[in-house]
């Protein structure tokens, strides 16, 4: 129960700051210049290919099996189920 609380209590102020941050970006007149854009998306899609790559082996080195993707952060599953 206690990872179940810890979830619930860090993803209230999580989803605070990303209205804030969505508010914020709405009121923007002027767009920012293109490289931070293409900057941005080019270090994030490396990174995001890899952590796929690692989460889909992750199920034939775990002990658990297919049940290991349930473990993973992304997932953010807050129930107390997986001690199996």
């Amino acid at each position: 129960m206690l990872p179940a609380l810890l979830f619930v209590i860090f993803a209230f102020p999580a989803r605070l700051a990303l209205g804030w941050a969505c508010g914020r970006a709405g009121q923007r007149l002027a767009a920012r210049h293109w490289f931070f854009g293409i900057s941005g998306l080019a270090s994030m899609l490396p990174v995001a290919a890899f952590y796929s790559l690692v989460v889909f082996f992750t199920r034939y080195t775990s002990w658990h099996g297919i049940w290991s993707l349930y473990e993973q952060h992304a997932f953010l599953v807050p129930v107390p189920f997986l001690s199996m």
